[in-house]
């Protein structure tokens, strides 16, 4: 009777400024208000309400972080998240794409799952088609995710970086199968990195190198539209680039950028003002973090772009510090747990 009641008093408001309303909300409220009557449920499953509360939730709403912890637990700064487990490749419009092991070594025993936290859908993708060539020299698994906009939807990469060819296939979500991607031979090594795959610019990039020159490092990066690699310069700076650990994929102000480390807890921070042109590096700002402020050494881990803050962890034990660009505050903060990745995700229904 109550229900009814309510969807009565509803019927007075016009439906656009239900609509309005509505798209202001968060996620959770919209699914309990799927249940009070027909109407809102077709409106809160319809894709273009989808887009229009992406647009205006959230333009006032900074997200979530999720953590990936030495647990093999996924938690959120929201609330405790207890499914799925998994390694996190990478978030785009509040879905985020997981795999079950880092380290392929039975491509059978390999799943991918597609994710929403806010939602609590979860879609386990096909099989892949590649395996492994056992003739190869050398091979790595990288993985990326992110949105297409020429097929208006998400797709899933998976790479076997080997010499000497390479494997690849596409899965775009609402298909049924993967297909192959011809690549010419030898052309990039990609290294795999334990942080979450860096989505910007319509294209995943990863740290790798020319396979006729393997020891300059080099950004490769995967674009989405046209499913081709492109490799491009890092920034010329006074660090040893010897070490994959020096530096660190990220965005800054929607430009692809990289955090550079100079000396242990000594950052430079780069950003590439015009995509794909190496001389269009620029040195934004740098972060000197050395003793006596912090001993134990610092592992840039997530940029924050709507607050500006840099998050950091201790190698040493599960302390994170969050820095300001800005302001240059510091503030430490205790988990439970040692973090090892750490995302930040939209609150959507997609």
């Amino acid at each position: 009777m109550a229900k009814q009641k309510n969807a009565a008093h509803c019927s007075f408001v016009p439906l656009d400024i239900q609509r309005e309303i509505l798209s202001r909300l968060p996620v959770k409220s919209l699914l309990r208000f799927k249940c009070v009557q027909q109407s809102w449920y077709n409106l809160i499953e319809d894709h273009a309400f989808i887009a229009m509360h992406r647009n205006r939730f959230g333009k006032n709403n900074n997200g979530f972080l999720l953590y990936n912890c030495s647990k093999e637990t996924l938690m959120s700064s929201k609330s405790y998240l207890g499914q799925p487990q998994g390694i996190i490749i990478g978030s785009s419009n509040g879905l985020v794409c997981l795999i079950n092991n880092p380290v392929v070594e039975d491509e059978d025993g390999l799943k991918m799952h597609v994710w929403n936290p806010s939602t609590r859908k979860i879609m386990e993708l096909p099989k892949c088609l590649c395996r492994q060539d056992d003739e190869a020299r050398f091979y790595v698994y990288v993985f990326a995710f992110g949105f297409c906009s020429k097929v208006n939807g998400y797709k899933v990469v998976k790479v076997i970086s080997s010499m000497p060819s390479p494997s690849v296939e596409v899965y775009t979500l609402g298909t049924k199968s993967w297909k192959k991607i011809v690549i010419p031979n030898g052309v990039f090594i990609l290294w795999p990195s334990s942080q979450p795959n860096t989505f910007i610019n319509g294209a995943s990039h990863w740290l790798g190198g020319d396979i006729n020159s393997p020891s300059k490092l080099l950004i490769v990066s995967f674009q989405f539209e046209e499913e081709v690699f492109l490799g491009m310069d890092l920034p010329t700076c006074n660090s040893n680039y010897a070490s994959l650990l020096n530096l660190h994929i990220t965005e800054y102000q929607n430009f692809l950028s990289v955090i550079v480390e100079v000396n242990v807890n000594n950052f430079e921070f780069w950003v590439m003002k015009e995509y794909g042109v190496a001389d269009s590096w620029v040195r934004q700002f740098a972060i000197d973090l050395r003793f006596p402020l912090y001993k134990h050494r610092l592992l840039p881990m997530l940029h924050m772009e709507k607050n500006g803050e840099l998050l950091f962890r201790e190698t040493t034990n599960k302390r994170a510090v969050w820095y300001n660009i800005k302001t240059k505050q510091i503030v430490e903060q205790e988990l439970p747990y040692s973090i090892w990745q750490v995302i930040s995700c939209e609150e959507t229904l997609v």
